[in-house]
C-alpha cells in the first residue's frame, strides 16, 4: 500500500549514486594519505599481521609490504566503514551523497536507524562482487525501488532529498 510519506519517493538509480561512492572514495582515500603519512606504511620483510591494505612486491632486499599493517589497518577498515554507518545513522546520508542531493530511508520514508545502516553498509562487502560494486548495480538495475542487495536486506531505499 503506498502512503503519503511514500507515494512522492524518487528512487535513484546506479549513476548519482556512483558518483557519490566516487566523492566518498576520495575522502577515503584522503584519510588513507593521512594515515599513511602517521604510520610508516613500508616494511621491509612484509608486513607480519593478518590484518592489512596494501600490496607486496620483491626486491634485491626481498619482500617489500606497502600499505597499513596491523593496528592501522584495522583502524582504516574501522573508520571507513564507521564513516558509512554512522553518517548514514544520523544524517541520511555521507557527503558524497549529501554533494550528489540524495539521502538514505527505510522504503517506508522513515529515517534510518542504526540496525538497517549496519546491514546495508556491511552488505557492501556482498554488492561490490564480482569487481567493483557490478552485483549491486544489477541489483539496483533490476528492483523496481532501485535497491542494491544491502538495500533490499536493511529495508532501505536511496532517494532524491
Amino acid at each position: 500500500m503506498v502512503n503519503a510519506q511514500t507515494a512522492g519517493m524518487n528512487y535513484k538509480g546506479v549513476g548519482r549514486r556512483f558518483l557519490a561512492l566516487v566523492i566518498d572514495g576520495i575522502i577515503l582515500f584522503l584519510v588513507y594519505y593521512f594515515f599513511a603519512k602517521i604510520f610508516n606504511i613500508t616494511y621491509v620483510g612484509g608486513c607480519n599481521s593478518s590484518f592489512k591494505i596494501g600490496s607486496v612486491t620483491t626486491s634485491i632486499k626481498g619482500k617489500v609490504f606497502h600499505g597499513l599493517c596491523g593496528l592501522s589497518a584495522f583502524l582504516y577498515f574501522v573508520i571507513s566503514f564507521g564513516y558509512f554507518i554512522v553518517l548514514e545513522w544520523k544524517f541520511g546520508g555521507t557527503l558524497g551523497k549529501f554533494a550528489t542531493n540524495i539521502r538514505v530511508v527505510k522504503v517506508d520514508g522513515e529515517n534510518i536507524d542504526l540496525k538497517s545502516s549496519f546491514i546495508r553498509n556491511i552488505m557492501r562487502i556482498i554488492d561490490f562482487l564480482p569487481v567493483f560494486y557490478l552485483l549491486g548495480a544489477i541489483s539496483v538495475w533490476v528492483t523496481k525501488k532501485k535497491q542494491r542487495i544491502g538495500d533490499i536486506l536493511a529495508k532501505t531505499v536511496v532517494v532524491s532529498k
